[in-house]
């Protein structure tokens, strides 16, 4: 019988193909940077009035200061654990970065603003879960979850977002997670993100008078090299990627923001982390200068557990009985929703969604055949839950 359906769910995908291919496009061609609500709100909408009409439960959580937030629901009513499927509507880029309309294909790709980074993924899901329908499946209660501002750590909704998602998931038996596939290797591991925001305060003066200010910029240099210089190759790294400070060329600076991205692989180096900050602004680089930490935010790091690995043994052996090519596993510097999830026990697997290339840079694309390729494959692992 499960071979039956599997053919049967596999013939959908091939129809529906084409349909879902123009989703893509009209997904990538609303512009929804984290910070533009009603852009991340507009691609939650399309997707919850689409999958309405076709006849799933549509479960949507206001945000105020983010997207929107959704949990679409095929066989609400199934009192089986369900599974999980997940993917982000925000991206990184600010409008029209790559041109009008955005979205564009050729004969092998996609292009366009998270095309890869996530809305080809929630697409692969809506395509499965679709055919799952379409072909009497009716097992398991499959959510698809949808995040708004995933790209700046949930930041936007003080976690909220983070929190929807883990309760709508806490009882599922498989939390597939959408983000790019990278040549056929599923991320098994990822970094953790540390963000934090630095202030150095300095005394201001008139650049003639150098000597009776305090620069602040000036501080911040040495702070910036001072934990630069803890980064380690195979470990805990330190980047400072953003700098603001001063008002005039004329004028020494009194106050200067930094922004420090640091990325670890276990919970326990955020410990670390802490002690070289307090080590290294405890010291005063500048007569008249202090540096004080404004903002300390974390997204955990994902690790290779029990749990995650029997998932992963069980979606190949998925693959391989329906004749599909197995996974291989990688780790990722970049973090994602699945840590939290990891984290919270539930089995996980990352990076369910399309094979893409360049992301967060004006050239992302993925491959449109691998649409139709991961479908299939999240199906087969449902089919075998």
């Amino acid at each position: 019988m499960r071979e039956v359906i599997m053919n049967e769910v596999f013939q959908t995908i091939d129809e529906l193909f084409d349909p879902y291919k123009q989703i893509v496009l009209d997904l990538v061609n609303m512009e929804s940077k984290s910070t533009n609500k009603a852009g991340v709100d507009a691609v939650g909408t399309y997707i919850a009035d689409l999958m309405a009409s076709q006849g799933y439960k549509i479960h949507k959580e206001p945000m105020e200061t983010a997207g929107n937030v959704y949990c679409i629901t095929l066989n609400p009513h199934s009192p089986h654990a369900p599974v999980c499927l997940s993917g982000h509507m925000d991206t990184v880029f600010d409008d029209g970065v790559f041109g009008f309309p955005p979205a564009s294909m050729d004969d092998t790709y996609f292009y366009g603003p998270g095309v890869c980074d996530c809305k080809g993924g929630i697409v692969v899901a809506m395509l499965t879960m679709e055919a799952l329908r379409q072909s009497g499946y009716t097992k398991r209660p499959v959510k698809l979850i949808l995040q708004s501002d995933e790209e700046v750590n949930s930041m936007l909704s003080q976690g909220k977002t983070v929190q929807f998602m883990c309760e709508q998931a806490k009882d599922a038996v498989a939390f597939l997670n959408c983000e790019g596939i990278r040549g056929h290797n599923l991320v098994t591991r990822r970094k953790g993100i540390c963000d934090v925001q630095i202030q150095v305060t300095g005394k201001a003066a008139h650049a003639q008078y150098y000597f009776d200010g305090a620069s602040a910029i000036r501080a911040a240099a040495h702070i910036v090299l001072e934990i630069e210089k803890h980064s380690a190759k195979n470990g805990i790294t330190y980047n400072f990627g953003l700098i603001k400070g001063g008002s005039a060329r004329n004028a020494v600076p009194d106050t200067c923001m930094l922004e420090l991205d640091c990325r670890f692989t276990e919970m326990a180096d955020l410990d670390h982390i802490q002690r070289v900050l307090h080590q290294v602004l405890e010291k005063t680089y500048v007569e008249g200068t202090h540096a004080n930490i404004t903002r300390l935010h974390h997204r955990p790091s994902m690790v290779k557990n029990a749990k995650n690995k029997a998932l992963f043994d069980q979606c190949n052996r998925a693959l391989r009985q329906c004749g599909l090519p197995e996974y291989g596993e990688t780790s990722s510097g970049g973090g994602s929703d699945a840590a939290y999830t990891t984290l919270a026990g539930i089995p996980t697997l990352e990076s369910m969604g399309v094979r893409g290339y360049d992301i967060h840079t004006p050239y992302e694309k993925a491959e449109i055949a691998s649409l139709k390729e991961q479908a299939k494959a999240m199906a087969a692992l449902i089919l075998s839950l």
